[in-house]
């Protein structure tokens, strides 16, 4: 998820496992989250090359961090980095200058929201997503 409203970046300890992401150690960074919790990133990854729709993105700093939004939120550090770029809330998508030519990502669109399940619920509880 791109997050315009994040000053950080932040990606689940979750992922880092699955894909064996070296993590350097924690760097005493605090973050409040949207619940106005603070929580301690457990390490960061300098830089975090991610692939957007077939396009390859540096995101800097990429903190640790238990959060219940999603598995990366990628926040203005990446942006500021971008320098000029277009952002169409509309069509969910951001326009960017990259390696010499305009690149544009679009975001999954938004189908509503869905009942959850039983075993949706235990499904999150055994991968210790209620961190």
């Amino acid at each position: 998820m791109i997050d315009g409203g994040s000053s950080d970046s932040f990606i689940h300890p979750i992922v880092t496992k699955f894909l064996n992401l070296p993590i350097e150690l924690p760097p005493g960074f605090r973050v409040m989250v949207g619940n106005f919790e603070m929580m301690e990133a457990e390490g960061y990854i300098p830089t975090l090359e991610v692939n957007m729709q077939g396009h390859t993105m540096l995101i800097p700093q990429v903190y640790v961090l238990y959060y219940a939004g999603g598995e990366l939120v990628i926040g203005t550090t990446w942006l500021k980095k971008l320098k000029a770029h277009i952002v169409d809330y509309h069509s969910s998508s951001i326009r960017l200058w990259q390696k010499g030519d305009f690149v544009t990502i679009y975001g999954d669109e938004f189908k509503g929201l869905k009942e959850a399940r039983f075993h949706h619920i235990i499904q999150l509880q055994n991968k210790n997503a209620e961190k």
